[in-house]
């Protein structure tokens, strides 16, 4: 099969990776013809370009900036323009293509005026990676309000999903969220699959050294949290937490990630004197993977406005790296997610991100229990093999078109 993948982020070089990334490469091991689009923002000054990378022909678009420190305007700007100049370059650099199907995701890439002019010039269907479920995810969290821009948007959403045949959701709450509040989704076109990750053996680290290396003893009980640093994540929740426990010394916080909030994060830390966190800058995924291998537990934080149901894409890693979850999360991902995680993984602790007091208790009582930890973390890495190993995504993604 032919594909056309419109990605927001495709890393490059082979040592950097990511979720999307790792699904193509899945595709090309399984023999299908892979093309790739994706962003190059203004700021790394490079122009339009399509290369060969891992057997894999990769266009880099020039847009205007969209990621980390941008101004809410300047990403408006380039998302209205993204459209338009992801179809020209397209249409320029693989005009001698020809595509069975288009694979985009959400936010950005998925819009209705980039998605069905491509269909139409290649006559192919489309899926959808639903990671979130715009505007209202935004009015949720106080981003936007429901006035003019709400309705603009929500107008843009509805011609998004009726351009697609097939909707790929992450959760059985996100398929279940679809069908109630858009009649026009038939059943018959959504699809389940929790996020992926790429199968690689579990490299068993001298848990001792890595942690030396990193400032830590053996004895530390250690909370990574990894990932992305944005409003969705709501960095006061954990803030709060990380000031609840920080009479507990051997109770450790490292943050590894970037994003919108991770300064804002940092300040608030440094406020309260809390020397029980440390923060990280983004490193190399084997690296990371390597550390996080190492740690106790994997922190999870959504805000507790979400109205809409969300699964946190560190879910994966942490799950790969064999380690449990404790999650504070709203309401909706309490029931949805929170049944994944306790029930159907059983591999972690659920807690609402609204009773800061208990959910610091709760993580208290998990760290205590070094025997129900080592199960959950083995029951994170037999779920990942058996349910998020990208190779079986792709089948069950590439099945939905061939079996028509």
């Amino acid at each position: 099969m032919k594909i056309l993948c419109l990605f927001a982020k495709y890393p490059e070089g082979p040592e950097h990776t990511n979720i999307v990334k790792d699904l193509a490469l899945a595709m090309e091991r399984a023999g299908h013809e892979l093309s790739v689009a994706t962003l190059s923002e203004k700021k790394f000054a490079k122009k339009t370009s399509l290369l060969k990378e891992q057997n894999i022909d990769v266009l880099r678009v020039k847009t205007g900036n969209m990621f980390n420190d941008v101004s809410k305007i300047e990403k408006f700007i380039t998302t209205l323009l993204l459209p338009f100049q992801f179809y020209r370059s397209i249409l320029k650099y693989y005009k001698n293509k020809q595509f069975d199907l288009i694979i985009a995701h959400t936010p950005f890439m998925g819009e209705a005026s980039l998605i069905r002019p491509l269909k139409r010039k290649f006559s192919c269907k489309a899926i959808l990676l639903l990671w979130d479920i715009f505007p209202q995810n935004a009015v949720d969290i106080g981003m936007i309000k429901k006035g003019w821009l709400y309705k603009w948007l929500k107008r843009k959403e509805k011609h998004m999903l009726k351009s697609y045949e097939y909707i790929n959701c992450m959760s059985e709450g996100n398929k279940n969220y679809l069908l109630s509040n858009y009649d026009f989704i038939q059943p018959s076109s959504l699809v389940i699959n929790y996020n992926w990750g790429n199968m690689t053996p579990v490299i068993k680290n001298d848990v001792a050294l890595t942690r030396h290396e990193y400032g830590y003893s053996i004895e530390d009980k250690l909370c990574i949290f990894g990932g992305n640093v944005g409003l969705p994540q709501r960095v006061e929740n954990l803030v709060s937490l990380f000031d609840k426990l920080k009479s507990h010394k051997a109770i450790k916080f490292l943050i590894v990630g970037q994003g919108t909030e991770l300064h804002r994060f940092k300040c608030m830390v440094e406020v309260k004197g809390l020397e029980n966190v440390k923060f990280m800058n983004y490193m190399e995924r084997n690296k990371y993977e390597n550390l996080v291998q190492c740690c106790n537990v994997g922190l999870i934080s959504l805000d507790e406005r979400f109205t809409v149901p969300n699964f946190p894409s560190k879910t994966t890693d942490y799950f790969k790296c064999g380690i449990p979850i404790f999650a504070m999360v709203d309401n909706i991902a309490y029931d949805d997610y929170g049944t994944f995680l306790t029930n159907e993984a059983e591999a972690g602790i659920i807690s609402c991100s609204n009773n800061i007091e208990k959910a610091a208790e709760s993580l208290l009582i998990m760290l205590s229990d070094e025997d129900e930890l080592q199960k959950m973390g083995n029951n994170a890495r037999q779920f990942f093999e058996k349910q998020l190993n990208v190779d079986k995504v792709v089948t069950r993604l590439t099945k939905l078109v061939a079996r028509e």
